[in-house]
């Protein structure tokens, strides 16, 4: 079994961690918390398998020729797409699941990518988007001092 990148481990762990704080909150507001507990437990799941599985396109497609990485890529979106379909829909229909929760569970692993972009400088390896680099500032202003003497 191929291990992990350590920043798609470290993006599925903060999810989970997500989803089990949100369990709490379930379990505390919720007299009858069940359905809410398991529908962010069905949604985080489908999160963390269907984020692997884009991984797992886009590795693939990164190796074929474009033609065939666009058929990859377009067909692992529409199997991801039919994969939320039948979620929602089950858990639209049945009662032991709420539908809130599973949306929260699912999206939880988006906003944990889109958070670490912002926030993490070390998983996306010195390119975070909130601390301005120094080294490129300093760069700047060497380049104008040069050009001044020019």
């Amino acid at each position: 079994m191929v291990k992990p990148d350590p920043a798609i481990r470290k993006i599925i762990l903060r999810a989970i961690a997500f989803n089990l704080i949100m369990l709490g909150i379930w379990a505390v507001v919720f007299k009858d918390s069940m359905p809410w507990i398991r529908g962010q437990i069905l949604g985080g799941a489908i999160g963390v398998l269907l984020f692997l599985q884009m991984k797992r396109t886009l590795e693939k497609a990164l190796v074929k020729a474009p033609q065939a990485a666009n058929a990859t890529v377009r067909r692992g979106y529409l199997i991801r797409l039919l994969i939320y379909g039948v979620v929602f829909g089950l858990s639209l229909l049945s009662p032991e699941v709420q539908l809130i929760s599973v949306i929260l569970g699912v999206i939880s692993l988006k906003y944990t990518v889109m958070i670490s972009g912002i926030f993490d400088r070390e998983l996306l390896g010195d390119k975070s988007l909130l601390e301005p680099k120094e080294e490129a500032e300093t760069e700047l202003g060497n380049s104008e001092l040069e050009t001044e003497d020019d």
